[in-house]
């Protein structure tokens, strides 16, 4: 989750959460990185899955 997002939550303060949301998702799905499956929530929350070796 992202940093300031996941402070609005601990903060209780959920308006402020849920207006940032959709701009944290709109800057997340923009990203690509290698090596990775990267999925953004439109909630403000990700999942990534990363392949180690070995």
């Amino acid at each position: 989750m992202e940093s300031n997002l996941y402070r609005h939550l601990a903060g209780g303060q959920i308006g402020p959460y849920l207006r940032a949301a959709p701009r944290v998702f709109r800057q997340w799905s923009a990203l690509r990185p290698q090596g990775e499956v990267f999925s953004p929530g439109r909630d403000g929350t990700v999942l990534v899955v990363r392949a180690a070796d070995g």
